[in-house]
């Protein structure tokens, strides 16, 4: 469970993923070892999430 302004490791990743910004997710997985199925609040996954 997340407080307040927290944000989870998956809204992150899909945030990241949806902006288009490989950069922050290359660091996301790779430094922050954020897992790539990580759900975000709506229970997708940064792929699930994509609009392509």
């Amino acid at each position: 469970m997340l407080l307040g302004g927290e944000i989870s490791a998956g809204d992150r990743l899909s945030g990241a993923a949806a902006r288009g910004d490989v950069a922050e997710v290359r660091r996301l997985l790779h430094h922050e070892l954020v897992h790539p199925d990580a759900h975000n609040r709506f229970g997708k996954t940064a792929l699930q999430g994509s609009p392509a």
